[in-house]
């Protein structure tokens, strides 16, 4: 009888284990990762919330600046310049106003300056730290930036 004691226990606490688990999926957010923020022209609350490089400026997130950095999110600088709100992408480069035209890159064996890419090749993450970031990676020049249109509140029933 012991026995059938130890599994029941066994069994009840599997079946509870069981519901918690599919309790706490149904209740838990979504999207709860180090990877979720708020994109461009989206409603903010703080600076924290938005995608980097944006900042939230009047709710809303917003670049604070024509030069982007692109820390190899699998974008090219012109994409990244237009998912920002700018029309497109006049240099890049690794300097602070993206003019040099180098990139830094992880190539055999070692981290390496290149001076061929420009605004329009994909910068890909290699899972190496090269020039104090994660490679590849460089800064974008944007251009014509065109602010996201604010905000209207939906109204609440009443």
């Amino acid at each position: 009888m012991s026995k059938i004691t130890k599994i029941s226990k066994h069994f009840i606490f599997q079946i509870l284990l069981l519901i918690l688990i599919l309790i706490l999926t149904l209740i838990l957010p979504k999207n709860i990762s180090a990877q979720s923020c708020v994109s461009f022209g989206e409603l903010c609350g703080s600076d924290f919330e938005c995608c980097s490089p944006l900042t939230c400026q009047s709710g809303v997130c917003q670049p604070i600046s024509n030069i982007l950095n692109n820390p190899a999110i699998s974008r090219s600088c012109r994409n990244l310049c237009l998912e920002n709100g700018y029309a497109g992408c006049t240099s890049i480069g690794t300097d602070d106003s993206a003019s040099n035209g180098l990139v830094w890159t992880f190539s055999d064996a070692q981290c390496t300056l290149a001076d061929y890419y420009n605004c329009y090749y994909v910068i890909y993450n290699t899972g190496v730290v090269c020039g104090g970031e994660l490679s590849t990676w460089t800064n974008c020049n944007c251009y014509s930036y065109t602010p996201p249109p604010t905000p209207t509140p939906t109204p609440i029933p009443t």
